[in-house]
């Protein structure tokens, strides 16, 4: 079974905070990354946990005025307990920079299996993301060697590409937030699974562009937003 989501219907009527958090987490640590060397060190699981505990406990804090005295202790245990948000921004920041290439390369893929409507090769591929990534790089400090973006950024991102590519179109469309405006959470959503959809649909010669049992999905019977189709005439740099 590929790896779902944790959201609630209630998200694409009443997106809160925390919904956020939960794209977030996956986007940030998918399951497919090689466990780490360090057996101290936590695994991306434990992380997406961390992540979700910092982003409760921030809103927790926003709240404490007026919280009755039971609820006000258990939002101060979770707060003494939880690794605060600002030590883990920066990890979150270094793998956002090979988000970023995951997603632009899954766009450039789709592009070019619809306009040729044919296989393509994602080294080809890679090679034009090394041309046109230099904003990432600088931004994120992540190297950009063809074997560094195939073997880190799309072997680890791959199932979350479709998220990232998502969060690409976001920011075209002016926004700043990550991955996208708390009302947004809709249409970032639809919009990924169309990534998805097109990822899952075009094929390399070793088969699909995003393979379908690994590629992170929404919950079964969620009713997204109707999007119109993708287009293809241009992938913007990253």
């Amino acid at each position: 079974m590929p790896p779902t989501l944790n959201l609630q219907q209630n998200c694409l009527t009443a997106p809160i905070r925390l919904d956020l958090a939960v794209v977030e987490a996956m986007m940030l640590w998918p399951d497919n990354e090689d466990e780490p060397d360090n057996e101290d060190e936590p695994d991306n699981e434990a992380m997406r946990e961390r992540w979700l505990n910092a982003a409760m406990t921030r809103e927790s804090a926003i709240r404490l005025d007026g919280l009755p005295e039971p609820l006000l202790r258990s939002a101060l245990k979770l707060a003494s307990e939880t690794t605060p948000i600002g030590e883990l921004q920066k990890d979150a920041r270094d793998r956002a920079g090979h988000g970023c290439i995951a997603g632009a390369i899954l766009r450039i893929a789709v592009r070019e299996s619809a306009v040729r409507r044919g296989s393509v090769n994602i080294g080809d591929i890679i090679d034009n993301v090394v041309n046109i990534s230099e904003p990432i790089r600088k931004r994120h400090k992540v190297r950009l060697s063809k074997k560094t973006i195939y073997n880190t950024s799309w072997h680890n991102y791959r199932s979350v590409a479709h998220f990232w590519a998502a969060h690409a179109a976001s920011v075209e469309a002016g926004s700043e937030a990550f991955p996208c405006p708390i009302g947004d959470l809709p249409v970032f959503l639809a919009t990924a699974e169309l990534f998805r959809e097109a990822g899952e649909a075009a094929k390399t010669k070793q088969g699909p562009v995003l393979r379908p049992g690994e590629t992170v999905r929404l919950p079964a019977g969620f009713v997204l937003p109707t999007m119109p189709p993708l287009e293809f005439i241009r992938v913007a740099s990253p």
